[in-house]
């Protein structure tokens, strides 16, 4: 992915984001502005929004065009890196499984009796028979091999992917911790997504996730608000 083609997506994902539209299998199950909170209480993140959106609103013009800019890029990138992580993810077990599996040692094993029934010659058909399990081992050796190499590529291709992506997003302002963050958040969204269950169990695990990827919205909306040289009062807004 070069430069043209990075700077498209992003627009097109700060654009999806803006609308609404990540989805869990982008980044978060959803990046909402506001969260419905259970039994009508308050949103527990409003107090931090507003606080926010205060000193957002005291800046500038100029200050809030710089802001929005780099809001948007952060945005985009959270919208479009994580079918990314799953991919390496992916591809990364496959390689495991690849390179644990039995059929390496079948594969090794036919090819060396065949090559041993075909020298001893114990029959009419020994010859055919052991070039057949030469080549059949061979053949199989072959595709693991293809397999491998291509699994490799990916996990590279990705990971460069992976890296432009991070670069993105340290561009727009915002830390590389709240990066990692991000990914630590995708991954456990992905995995709940996977447990669709009818359980007050699930669903307050489903809430508790919406509250931490909110929380993770704010955050970078603070540090970006803090890149640009806003100086913000010490407040401290503790998870509930």
């Amino acid at each position: 992915m070069d430069a043209p083609e990075l700077d498209c997506l992003t627009r097109q994902g700060a654009a999806d984001a803006r609308a609404g539209k990540i989805s869990i299998g982008n980044s978060f199950s959803k990046v909402s502005e506001q969260l419905a909170y259970q039994g009508g209480y308050e949103n527990p993140h409003a107090e931090f929004k507003r606080w926010l959106g205060g000193h957002l609103n005291a800046q500038s013009e100029a200050t809030k065009i710089e802001y929005r800019h780099r809001e948007d890029r952060a945005l985009a990138v959270m919208s479009v890196v994580g079918p990314v992580w799953d991919g390496i993810k992916n591809k990364t077990s496959q390689l495991q499984g690849l390179q644990e599996s039995r059929w390496r040692k079948i594969e090794g094993v036919a090819f060396i009796l065949g090559a041993v029934i075909g020298g001893l010659r114990l029959g009419s058909y020994s010859v055919d028979i052991g070039r057949g399990l030469m080549l059949i081992g061979a053949i199989s050796f072959g595709y693991y091999a293809f397999n491998l190499r291509e699994a490799r590529w990916h996990i590279v291709h990705l990971e460069r992917q992976q890296e432009l992506f991070l670069l993105e997003w340290l561009a727009s302002g915002a830390s590389e911790y709240h990066f990692h963050k991000f990914k630590l958040l995708h991954f456990r969204s992905v995995e709940h997504s996977e447990k669709i269950s009818d359980s007050d169990e699930w669903r307050a695990k489903n809430i508790q996730l919406e509250h931490s990827q909110t929380r993770l919205r704010l955050d970078v909306r603070r540090a970006l608000l803090e890149r640009i040289g806003v100086n913000l009062p010490f407040e401290d807004f503790d998870e509930e």
